[in-house]
């Protein structure tokens, strides 16, 4: 948990306590999740034909999504808002044809 005071860990009330244990254990989760990304990621690079940085992690793309506040690499999210920009103000000059 990374907390050794006693007497602050005695201080505690148990839903405090609980919600600190569990947030290491999340913690823990996360570590090993990371481990196994890791592991998959190196086997990729070492039998790959051409391995990239990019195929492992594209950081342009990931830092790209920040900005415009997506979460995760849809593409499908992505066209959609490269179409929204290139259409804003857009009115368009329908005139339907008589019969």
């Amino acid at each position: 948990m990374g907390v050794f005071d006693v007497d602050l860990i005695m201080s505690w009330e148990p839903w405090e306590y609980e919600a600190l244990r569990l947030g290491a254990l999340y913690r823990k989760i996360d570590e090993y999740e990371l481990m196994a990304k890791t592991a998959m990621a190196n086997r990729y690079a070492q039998n790959a034909k051409r391995a990239s940085e990019r195929k492992i992690f594209n950081a342009k793309q990931a830092r790209r999504n920040l900005e415009l506040g997506i979460n995760g690499s849809d593409k499908n999210v992505e066209r959609m808002i490269d179409l929204n920009k290139k259409f804003k103000g857009f009115k368009p000059n329908f005139i339907p044809k008589g019969g």
